[in-house]
């Protein structure tokens, strides 16, 4: 296999799998942010650590292994937040339910 081929294929690898990372990372965060599992800070941090990558992913070198560290910081958070005591019957996460309606 020539070398130009190789670095074809090596640049389309890195570049597919960031953006695979980006969408990953799109998709927890906003879920994360939005059932109340993370705190906002960590949400932002995941939508920061998914904009940079993609669209500087050659000119900043750190921007590929902040994906693995934010998704560290997601698994701590998720077993704090499960080894965390809880009540009985109180459910895992802060659920934003919607009202009762009330009956007249």
């Amino acid at each position: 296999m020539g070398f130009e081929r190789h670095l074809a294929l090596t640049v389309l690898v890195v570049s597919q799998a960031m953006r695979t990372a980006v969408v990953s990372a799109l998709s927890i965060a906003t879920i994360g942010c939005g059932l109340g599992l993370f705190p906002r800070s960590l949400s932002r941090l995941g939508s920061l650590v998914a904009l940079v990558p993609l669209f500087v992913v050659t000119s900043l070198p750190w921007s590929e292994p902040a994906f693995p560290a934010w998704v560290l910081a997601v698994s701590g958070q998720i077993l704090r937040s499960s080894l965390a005591p809880r009540r009985r019957g109180q459910p895992l996460s802060r659920v934003r339910r919607a009202p009762r309606a009330v009956r007249s």
